[in-house]
């Protein structure tokens, strides 16, 4: 049987949501909604001091997670271009 992951935001995630562009926020939720079904298959891991985190790529945009295990959370961290999000992550 497969494990249910609920979705948690950050504030800082839903501030990134609510400053996109309505068409490509919709697609970012859809995006993390079928990530949550298995994010070992959706989601990539990060390498170096982002390890840890996992990342979905919708286009230019990424969005970075945090697996919960224990609690079967998916921790939405921020969603940003790609030539932005790492750099304020580190």
């Amino acid at each position: 049987m497969q494990k249910t992951w609920s979705i948690v935001y950050t504030k800082s995630a839903v501030k990134d949501l609510q400053s996109l562009p309505k068409n490509i926020a919709k697609n970012v939720l859809s995006k993390i909604v079928r990530c949550s079904e298995d994010p070992a298959v959706y989601s990539e891991p990060l390498k170096y001091t982002l390890k840890g985190y996992r990342k979905i790529k919708l286009a230019s945009y990424r969005i970075v997670i945090e697996l919960v295990l224990k609690d079967n959370e998916l921790i939405v961290i921020a969603v940003k271009h790609r030539k932005e999000i790492y750099e304020e992550l580190k």
